[in-house]
């Protein structure tokens, strides 16, 4: 039988009304796995005291952590004050070694979900779920913390903050923590009270669907393998000059970032690995999904908002485009920047009228992300934790340990997606990669050339 120790905490009184972006956001688990090695002599019960103290600051400073949601078939999503859960779980009867994990290269296949992690992929609506849950897995040699958020309080930015939090407040009882930061995190009025002229046209938001609330997804294939990959510098310059307009003349429109040839080969290159198996053929047509975030589109939201303030958008080529030996690349990259530049103020109104409309509105059904709705076989998407500076947040090693690397569980994200991690000390960037366990093989092998 698994050995833990639960520790519930409670937090400061809130009231909060999820705005309507947080509403129609798929309340999933976002589990992030910080990795983290430790000297022999560590002592794990002064840990597991920085852990309980860390957790409990950061919870007085965002309250929302200890939030209990439920579900309300005409309200939504709520929140009230509940308890934040960290469980405190010994993994040394497990054979896991830090060792042997720091040889694999932080294999994801020895981090399954259910085993490092205590959240379902998806919050119940008929049941009530924590917001937060924390779960720090000893093993010989390390500590796997793993920072479960549903998604319906916050994005991954928001998650990040969390994280740079906790960081900041778990430390040795010698250590006094860092002057907290004021984080804005309980104001959803702000995207509330967009004035708004009309309901939005769903018809101009190509990744999502309005379907009846009893639609239900494909299930996933049954065998499906989560990996890593890293791309040394040398190998993102290669892809940024091959994803690169042929032609300067082309203009400024048609400039691309190192992320967007990044998307673009692994797009390319799972599309190919379908394509070869026969999931896919010349008169389908491929179909990309990924995040923007608009805190920066939108002027009344602050730029330390927390709270969902992204949406997806989608970009479309014809396989036989997509998988041309001479331009695919360079079209998968372009089509990728053109979506991104086309989420602009104007886009992000609609895309929020549409989800007030759904949420005021609940019997129009129930606004879904698309990509499984029809074929999923041509559907591939992708999202970017890039930005996010987890190895350089200060965590106290004698306290927690030294930070090694951030992955993700494994079997849970979807087949076709990308995450791009945040880059490594060197400058080289990891991408973990979600595909069929028939395919990983071919994607694992010579890749970039």
């Amino acid at each position: 039988m698994d050995e833990y120790t639960d520790y519930l905490l409670s937090g400061p009184p809130f009231e909060l009304e999820f705005s309507p972006v947080d509403q129609v956001t798929p309340p999933v688990y976002s589990r992030r796995i910080l990795i983290f090695s430790r000297h022999p002599e560590q002592d794990d019960a002064a840990t597991v005291r920085a852990l309980q103290d860390g957790l409990q600051t950061t919870t007085n400073e965002i309250p929302i952590l200890a939030g209990q949601m439920g579900y309300n078939p005409q309200l939504g999503w709520t929140i009230k004050p509940g308890v934040a859960r960290l469980r405190i779980k010994s993994l040394h009867k497990n054979t896991l070694t830090f060792s042997e994990l720091e040889l694999s290269d932080f294999d994801e296949a020895k981090l399954p979900a259910d085993l490092v992690s205590s959240v379902p992929t998806l919050a119940d609506p008929q049941e009530e779920w924590h917001a937060c849950r924390i779960q720090a897995n000893f093993i010989q040699g390390g500590l796997l913390l793993v920072v479960s958020i549903n998604h319906t309080t916050m994005d991954g930015y928001g998650i990040t903050k969390v994280i740079e939090a906790l960081a900041r407040n778990c430390r040795a009882a010698e250590h006094s923590p860092a002057p907290p930061t004021r984080i804005s995190c309980l104001d959803r009025s702000r995207l509330s009270a967009i004035k708004l002229d009309n309901e939005g046209d769903i018809n101009k938001l190509p990744a999502y669907s309005i379907v009846p609330a009893s639609t239900q997804i494909p299930p996933p294939p049954p065998k499906i393998i989560t990996k890593t990959f890293r791309h040394s510098i040398e190998e993102l310059q290669f892809l940024k000059k091959n994803a690169s307009p042929s032609s300067p003349e082309q203009g400024v429109e048609s400039w691309i970032t190192t992320h967007d040839a990044v998307n673009a080969y692994w797009w390319t290159r799972h599309a190919q690995s379908r394509y070869n198996a026969s999931l896919i053929n010349d008169n389908d047509t491929a179909r990309f999904a990924f995040p923007v975030n608009f805190r920066q589109i939108l002027t009344n939201l602050p730029q330390q908002y927390i709270g969902n303030a992204v949406l997806m958008t989608k970009v479309e080529l014809p396989v036989r485009v997509l998988l041309s030996s001479q331009d695919g690349l360079r079209a998968a990259a372009a089509a990728i920047r053109a979506g991104v530049n086309a989420v602009d103020a104007a886009y992000v109104e609609n895309f929020i009228a549409v989800a007030k409309s759904i949420t005021d509105y609940p019997d129009r059904g129930r606004l879904r992300i698309n990509m499984r709705l029809e074929k999923p076989e041509t559907a591939f998407g992708s999202t970017s934790y890039k930005s996010f500076d987890h190895s350089g947040l200060g965590w106290d090693q004698t306290a927690i340990g030294k930070f090694e690397r951030m992955r993700l569980a494994f079997g849970v994200t979807g087949e076709g997606m990308t995450i791009v991690l945040p880059v490594l000390k060197d400058g080289s960037w990891e991408v973990t990669v979600t595909a069929e366990e028939e395919l990983m093989g071919e994607m694992d092998g010579d890749r970039i050339s």
